[in-house]
């Protein structure tokens, strides 16, 4: 089990894009030392590319907050670790939000998160990943005017074959 989880985590780091911040790690297999490893990671890389005004972690008792400014856009990531797993004494990511500053970045990142992790639409708001990431993706906006866009990711602890059925069921977003 721990072979196909570092295959899995291998794999998703060669097919994410290095600048999109908006990965979900709610998918049952990143520790809080694994996402700082890949946020850590993504600045890195961004820098080579575009000015990083600010960016500073924050933890407290179980949950990362990383705030992050760069030339293009500016965002606040918060995750919780509190999501257990039979095979390991760790914790694992089961909360993530993204509270973007800018309403034209967040959108193009929402598009990103959609297509990059097969995300399908249960409502308005609500979106479905496939099987692999497990996750359900809520989309508000703080104001009426649909400004500052917040996305949240949670760990959704259902079987496989009923995960699988409400994924079937929602049709992919074309756009």
């Amino acid at each position: 089990m721990k072979h196909l989880i570092i295959l899995f985590l291998f794999l998703q780091s060669l097919t994410s894009q290095s600048q999109n911040f908006g990965d979900p790690y709610t998918g049952g297999l990143w520790t809080i030392n694994d996402v700082k490893k890949n946020m850590n990671k993504k600045i890195e890389e961004i820098k080579k590319t575009r000015a990083i005004i600010s960016s500073t972690e924050k933890i407290v008792n179980d949950t990362l907050v990383y705030f992050v400014v760069d030339s293009f856009d500016g965002f606040v990531i918060k995750m919780t670790f509190n999501l257990k797993q039979e095979y390991s004494e760790e914790n694992y990511c089961d909360f993530q939000q993204i509270e973007f500053d800018c309403t034209p970045c967040g959108n193009k990142h929402l598009k990103g998160i959609i297509s990059m992790n097969g995300f399908r639409q249960k409502s308005e708001y609500i979106y479905l990943s496939s099987f692999l990431f497990r996750t359900e993706m809520t989309v508000k906006y703080k104001s009426e005017n649909k400004e500052c866009l917040v996305v949240t990711f949670r760990y959704v602890d259902l079987p496989k074959k009923e995960y699988k059925k409400q994924y079937k069921q929602l049709k992919k977003k074309t756009q």
